[in-house]
């Protein structure tokens, strides 16, 4: 799947994968966005206006392309452009491009290497160093289209575990491995509440995720990246939740709901109190909630590949969340379109020893 970056774009997609006429237009209107995005099986909330608005208050350039075919807008990207030492950028697609819902497996493709190619050939204009896309399908989905991108180290997870929140709350817990039943009711029986919380409780979440970032070795944001991310979001998208037990937070969560889908996106836990079992009992609020608002799934945002489930070192996490049940969802992954094929070679050895 690897191709000469300098090679021409005309023959990016292949002399057989070529849909139509395509034209690309700016997109400047919220309704136009998240009328696609939203209405996709499985909607993904990182294409969506209201992250693209949380990204330019967190400091990027934010570009939202839609393509058109006879008129008709077909599919869209939202661009967030990353900016690089030495006046480099690269454009990153996360979970993108949408393309419009059609039945023919064929034709889906043909139209995704075709937004593809217009991506690249912006990019291109732009002088950027690379194109980052991860496009929301399985590998199998995605046939011959990704000829000529590279895959590399993730930047969202390609595994994930998706509940169908259309079963009853009797089905859930069912469903659910019996070790993760009894804690949800352990922490219920000891006490522990769980509530939506406000923006004052931020300085919960940042304090337990101090903590959990310590403990489990994990990376994170900045405390202003959860603000601007709070703040920016709509009320009825971004909600923190916490757990509480003898009046003190001991673990506290950042979920998203969008189109038809809950995706639960930060998680911390407090050294103190562990035996409560709070976490279990925060998740299962959320997928009620997420139940009773009339989502079709929660997306539990990450899970350790199925190869390496036990040695990866989402391991302990992996355990937690395949507790609750679900389906394991495998997207086709990260991959990058080199233009300047010296210096992305310079920018991936980098990488590779981070």
């Amino acid at each position: 799947m690897q191709r000469n970056a300098s090679a021409p774009l005309s023959k990016f997609s292949g002399a057989n994968r070529t849909v139509c006429n395509m034209d690309v237009q700016l997109l400047k209107e919220e309704g136009e966005i998240d009328k696609l995005v939203s209405s996709q099986l499985r909607s993904q909330f990182l294409q969506s206006w209201a992250w693209g608005e949380f990204q330019k208050a967190a400091g990027r350039s934010v570009l939202r392309l839609g393509f058109f075919i006879g008129g008709r807008m077909a599919g869209l990207a939202t661009v967030f452009i990353h900016r690089m030492p030495l006046g480099q950028s690269y454009w990153y697609v996360p979970r993108g491009p949408v393309v419009d819902e059609i039945k023919d497996k064929n034709e889906k493709i043909k139209m995704l290497s075709e937004a593809l190619a217009k991506i690249v050939e912006r990019a291109r204009e732009a002088e950027a160093l690379f194109v980052r896309v991860e496009p929301p399908f399985t590998f199998a989905d995605m046939g011959e289209s990704l000829h000529g991108f590279k895959q590399t180290k993730p930047q969202q997870p390609a595994d994930t575990l998706h509940l169908d929140l259309s079963l009853d709350e009797a089905n859930l817990l069912s469903s659910m491995h019996e070790k993760t039943r009894y804690n949800i009711r352990l922490a219920q029986k000891k006490g522990v509440t769980v509530r939506r919380g406000t923006s004052d409780d931020l300085r919960h979440f940042w304090r337990i995720n101090m903590e959990t970032v310590t403990r489990d070795k994990f990376q994170s944001h900045g405390l202003s990246y959860y603000e601007k991310m709070l703040g920016t979001l709509p009320r009825d998208m971004a909600y923190l939740y916490c757990a509480e037990y003898e009046g003190q937070v001991i673990a506290a969560n950042i979920v998203m709901h969008y189109g038809d889908t809950a995706t639960y996106v930060h998680g911390a836990s407090s050294n103190v109190s562990r035996n409560v079992m709070a976490p279990h009992l925060l998740q299962w609020q959320q997928i009620l909630d997420a139940k009773k608002a009339g989502f079709r799934w929660y997306d539990f945002w990450g899970i350790a590949p199925e190869s390496s489930a036990e040695t990866h070192s989402w391991a302990g996490i992996t355990r937690f969340k395949k507790g609750f049940g679900g389906t394991q969802v495998h997207y086709a992954g990260t991959y990058d379109y080199p233009l300047k094929s010296a210096m992305y070679g310079a920018y991936t050895f980098i990488r590779k020893l981070t």
